[in-house]
């Protein structure tokens, strides 16, 4: 998935490393934003479960960022920002 200037800037300015993008993309809950042609992802308690149970033990560092939401344009299939 192609990353916008934005979401860049955004993982820099929140310490998220880019590849941890994959795997909320991945595992994460998609929710469609109202009025909005994008996608939100966030990692839950639940996503972290079966996440785990997938990955074992890869998710040292996915667990620091659980709570995250990545926002996505379906339409271009590009990241806008991270939260």
């Amino acid at each position: 998935m192609r990353v916008s200037n934005h979401a860049k800037k955004r993982f820099s300015q929140r310490g998220i490393p880019s590849n941890v993008n994959d795997l909320v993309l991945a595992f994460g809950t998609p929710t469609h934003l109202r009025g909005r042609n994008a996608l939100s992802y966030k990692l839950t308690k639940k996503n972290m479960a079966q996440a785990r149970s997938f990955l074992g033990g890869l998710l040292n560092d996915l667990e620091n960022f659980q709570g995250r939401t990545i926002i996505t344009n379906e339409a271009s299939s590009t990241i806008i920002t991270v939260y």
